[in-house]
């Protein structure tokens, strides 16, 4: 019985070991470099168009210090950590940052992909959803969702013509 019962004590601490790597501040996939953050998300300047999927992100922080959970992400993110850029992937892609899930879905228009963010935690049930293409304003992480009002374009919303559908709360 004794060792059966250390079996199961060991089990049950390696799976909760298991459950919080997955939430261990991770930028896999993304590389450091100014130059391609700027040349594709126009961070600081005006961007280059570029005949490929890619969403560019704003955070006010460090993404390198926040996100977690990343899942098929290719791209570039600058030093400040302020900026990135995820270069689309066939099939969905993921990550969570400060209280939120993002996935960023392929979508029939070439070039662009949609993004949708969902929040967790006291704002959980809040999500805001848009269709970034090469030259939309960057999708800012940093807006809370719940602060979002519905058809706003959810956060970093480029306006008329960015292909917004909007945001929604429960």
């Amino acid at each position: 019985m004794y060792f059966n019962a250390v079996s199961v004590a060991v089990f049950a601490l390696l799976s909760l070991a298991g459950a919080k790597a997955d939430d261990e501040i991770s930028t896999a996939g993304l590389v450091v470099d100014d130059k391609q953050v700027a040349s594709y998300c126009g961070v600081p300047v005006k961007p280059e168009y570029k005949e490929v999927e890619f969403v560019c992100f704003t955070y006010k922080g460090d993404i390198q210090k926040a996100m977690t959970n990343p899942n098929r992400l290719k791209g570039f993110v600058n030093k400040a950590g302020n900026a990135f850029v995820v270069l689309g992937q066939s099939g969905a892609q993921s990550f969570s940052i400060a209280g939120m899930h993002v996935i960023l879905h392929p979508v029939d228009t070439p070039y662009c992909r949609k993004v949708e963010a969902s929040s967790a935690g006291e704002n959980q049930g809040y999500t805001a959803t848009a269709q970034k293409c090469p030259g939309n304003v960057p999708f800012d992480l940093s807006d809370h969702l719940s602060d979002v009002p519905p058809g706003a374009g959810g956060p970093g919303a480029g306006g008329p013509g960015d292909g917004d559908p909007g945001a929604g709360g429960p």
